[in-house]
């Protein structure tokens, strides 16, 4: 009886343990983000003391405001901006703090906007507009001064109202420009010409027929240290001089030498200089002479900071902010900043502003690793990581679940003979048990003391733990985990826009190749550097050759070179790849260590590449035919080595798109499309047997464009042409038959993406980047075999997913778009990540913003619903084990009784 209790209640253990199962809406149901705004600009920082507010215009072209505790209240994304170019940012002080915003776009043109601060609110969109770019624009009284990269100097109002504009001639095509307008209006423009300083000087309001006058000095203009105001600083033969030029007539004084010193330092002032010397820093003043004015005494690591709204100096220490009067040298205000000292070694830049009357500095500190710190006085106000934007490598590490025995311990098992074998395992379940007793203890420890956090195993079981490694230009590389976004570790390699590629080694290691030529080896799980060696420099792209030999193309200034596998084997095999740029695309040949170009498509010159997507020779194909309705079967062109571009022409705005065979460079092909508005707007993937392209076009009517190519081996049913067995690219060659179809979508396309799952089973979908919302698009609407103008007959109403044709894709919200509320700004990469489950994918955008989620493009076919009700299973388990228990001996009573039983 005893023996039989324990049986049940081991039987009622049994079914109560968790099974490898996952319930439809519960596994990977939350998606995450990460909103960045990219690298500041320390000139692009505006100051709202009332709130501790700040607006920022950004290296990546975002306009924002960040709150007080570190929020972010509102962001804008200008897109297609000349990075090469500067952008500004003033504070309008007569119109309520408005922000006036310059922008030079990639066209060569640049405009003035105006915006509220507080709401983001645009209140004139265009104050002026020119067919230049912007090199130097202020701000002064109710007026602009804005200097264009033809030399245009332009005086305008905040109406776009012109009041003066003249051209420098010696300014054109020249960007080092710098002006200053004086408390008179007159104003200084500084110019590089025959590498010498040279300056202009204009009187405002003046009778004078040339109100200009020009200026040559006979110093070269790269020895320029600081021009503000009406002082030039300058060094020559490690001797540091002034020039101060009369704010009347323009004219320059002589030059004065600064006595020795330790450590010239930059201020934003007209008429004080700032030195260090034996760990003091001193102020002179240029207005009466060259005269000593304070110092500020035993010094050692800071940061002197010049306000021109109350000049007054902010000096930032290890361990203090004060405020000091520029007349006197009085400290006005001290304030004591943390417990630690503040390593100045990891610091970027520091902005800072200032009001003696109400006592408050406001700070933000700029660390190297692109994380930010906002002080008010001596109060932490917020710090913000925003090291993820600008991503310009990444790859994807496996957390796979440590399986019970791995294949090693299976095959060393096999190996022994039945008793060591029997030991082997007793042990193994033994370790498991001692395990489990830990685990116990560690949980009721962790769950009293509230640091316990449910962690479901059969994430890693099913592929939902993953790790997306990124590289940024701020150098940081960081391991994020895949599933809520949590920042796993992170390694700053101190080299600014300098990575180029990061590769997963066996989901063990990850390397990080750089422009310099170091390569970083970095545990994939911890982040820990394991190897740092220089291969080679300087490098432009590193390109993996072969998965199974391990090798590497490294395209250097001076051309190519093959680095080896661990092992150091040359591998006598001919490997293939193709590099491109703007106006060629080239094919190579590998053999072994040596390089061979094979071929050259080269295009004119008003065309230009504008995309290109090759088909993954590694992508799974689920079958090599297109079922019809009445069982016929088109066959795919599943050709592996192929690859897909465009080439705008902007004379004539026709945009042409061509299929090529990579090996051979033979064009397998082309068509074209009229009135494309510009070479931005295309956008290209390549899928199992087809190719997705976007554009916006103007004809007949402006409008954005998605266009299918479907490539099959032939268009007439059940004809293939291509063997079962391997055929060589050069010889035998099948040309792809191209039916296509062109559909409209009412938003903006700007990235264009495709799903990816582990068998190739689940429906293709095409993942779109439209208006800051990231939507996902089944393949079969993308068909170009839908029925046009006509209702589908009984044949085709029995093809799977077939439908009429209907030229404009709607987008449904809750159907399609998978950011859902979110805002997403600049994302340029959609990838899409297999799982152990073939219904579910995992989908990241990234870019600026970081976005994670999970599409199942055919549903949760191969999971339970959440529905699913595990109780009633379980009861009726149970009831099935109750009545066994009981009818068991009923029955074998009957048995015997029915032995015993004579027959007569």
């Amino acid at each position: 009886m005893i023996f039989q209790l324990v049986l049940l209640i081991s039987l009622i253990s049994l079914i109560s343990i968790p099974v490898n199962a996952v319930f439809a809406g519960e596994a990977f149901v939350k998606d995450w983000y990460t909103q960045q705004v990219g690298s500041l600009n320390p000139q692009n920082i505006h100051f709202n003391q009332l709130d501790s507010s700040i607006n920022l215009l950004t290296e990546s072209g975002v306009f924002t405001r960040i709150d007080s505790n570190g929020e972010i209240d509102w962001r804008l994304k200008f897109d297609h901006l000349n990075i090469s170019s500067p952008q500004f940012i003033k504070t309008i002080k007569d119109k309520n703090q408005q922000l006036l915003v310059a922008l030079n776009y990639n066209d060569q043109f640049s405009n003035l906007q105006i915006f509220n601060p507080t709401l983001g609110f645009l209140i004139d969109d265009s104050v002026a507009t020119f067919d230049q770019r912007i090199t130097f624009l202020e701000t002064f009284d109710d007026s602009i001064l804005v200097i264009l990269f033809n030399g245009d100097v332009v005086i305008l109002n905040f109406e776009g109202e012109i009041k003066s504009k003249f051209n420098l001639v010696y300014l054109k095509s020249n960007d080092n420009v710098q002006a200053s307008v004086l408390n008179n209006h007159n104003i200084i423009i500084t110019y590089e010409k025959d590498s010498k300083i040279n300056y202009v000087f204009y009187k405002d309001n003046t009778e004078e027929i040339n109100p200009f006058s020009f200026h040559e000095l006979q110093i070269p203009f790269d020895s320029i240290k600081e021009f503000v105001g009406t002082k030039i600083i300058y060094e020559e033969n490690d001797d540091y001089y002034a020039i101060n030029i009369n704010k009347l007539t323009g004219d320059e004084s002589k030059p004065w030498k600064f006595p020795k010193f330790d450590k010239f330092i930059p201020i934003e002032s007209s008429n004080l200089l700032a030195f260090e010397k034996n760990h003091n820093i001193e102020i002179y003043s240029l207005e009466d002479g060259f005269i000593k004015k304070f110092e500020i005494i035993n010094v050692h690591k800071y940061q002197l900071l010049f306000n021109k709204e109350n000049d007054l100096f902010t000096l930032i220490t290890e361990f203090h902010i004060r405020l000091i009067d520029s007349d006197s040298g009085l400290e006005l205000i001290s304030y004591f900043i943390g417990s630690g000292p503040l390593q100045f070694d990891s610091i970027s830049s520091i902005s800072s502003i200032s009001n003696i009357e109400t006592n408050q500095i406001n700070t933000i500190l700029h660390f190297k690793n692109e994380t930010y710190k906002a002080l008010k006085n001596d109060e932490e106000l917020w710090t913000q990581d925003w090291s993820l934007s600008n991503i310009l490598s990444y790859t994807i590490v496996n957390i796979e679940e440590e399986l019970t025995f791995t294949k090693d311990e299976i095959f060393y098992e096999e190996g022994l003979n039945i008793l060591d074998a029997y030991v082997f395992r007793v042990k193994e379940h033994l370790n498991e048990l001692y395990e489990a007793y830990d685990g116990f203890w560690e949980f009721l420890t962790k769950y009293f003391e509230g640091d316990y956090q449910y962690e479901n195993s059969n994430d890693k079981v099913f592929g939902f733990i993953k790790y997306l490694i990124v590289g940024t230009k701020s150098g940081q590389v960081s391991a994020l985990n895949i599933s809520n976004g949590d920042k796993v570790w992170s390694f700053n390699t101190d080299l600014i826009n300098e990575i180029l590629e990061i590769e997963n080694i066996n989901n063990q290691k990850v390397k990080v190749y750089t422009k310099s030529g170091n390569v970083f080896v970095l545990d994939s799980l911890t982040g820990e550097l394991k190897n740092n060696q220089r291969i080679a420099s300087p490098l432009n792209k590193v390109i993996k050759l072969d998965d199974s030999s391990q090798q590497h193309l490294l395209e250097l200034e001076s051309g190519f070179d093959v680095i080896l596998s661990e092992n150091q084997t040359i591998y006598n095999e001919n490997i293939f790849f193709t590099k491109h740029n703007e106006k060629s695309i080239q094919g190579y040949r590998i053999y072994g260590k040596s390089s061979f170009k094979t071929w050259e498509f080269k295009v004119n010159s008003d065309d230009t590449i504008v995309g290109i997507s090759q088909r993954d020779p590694d992508q799974k194909v689920s079958n090599i035919g297109y079922v019809l309705g009445n069982k016929d079967v088109l066959y795919k062109y599943l050709y592996p080595n192929v690859a897909a571009f465009g080439v705008y022409d902007s004379k004539s705005s026709i945009l042409y798109v061509h299929i090529i065979d990579i090996i051979t460079g033979e064009l397998l092909y082309s068509t074209h499309h009229d009135e494309v508005v510009s070479k931005d707007s295309f956008n290209i993937v390549f899928g199992e047997h087809w190719v997705v392209y976007s554009y916006y076009s103007k004809f007949p009517v402006p409008e954005q464009k998605i266009v299918v190519l479907d490539l099959f081996e032939s268009l007439t049913p059940n004809e293939r042409i291509s063997k079962e067995i391997e055929i060589s690219s050069f010889e035998n060659k099948i040309l792809p038959k191209v039916s296509s179809k062109s559909f409209i979508i009412p938003f903006k396309i700007n990235s264009i993406g495709l799903s990816n799952t582990r068998f190739g089973v689940t429906t293709k979908s095409i993942i779109l980047f439209l208006n800051n919302q990231l939507a996902v698009i089944p393949k079969f609407i993308l068909n170009s075999r839908r029925v046009e103008g006509r209702d589908l007959d009984a044949i085709e109403k029995s093809e799977p997913m077939l439908l009429p044709y209907d030229p404009i894709i709607t987008i449904d919200d809750s159907e399609h778009v998978i950011s859902h509320e979110r805002e997403l700004l600049g994302i340029e990469e959609i990838i899409s990540v297999p799982t152990n489950i073939e219904s579910n994918s995992i989908v990241c955008a990234f870019g600026l913003d970081i976005f994670c989620t999970r599409i199942t493009p055919s549903n949760e076919f191969d999971r339970l619903s959440s529905g699913f009700d595990k109780g009633k299973l379980i009861i009726s388990i149970l009831v099935l084990i109750v009545l066994n228990y009981i009818l068991k001996p009923i029955i074998s009573s009957r048995e015997l009784k029915n032995q015993w039983i004579v027959e007569s």
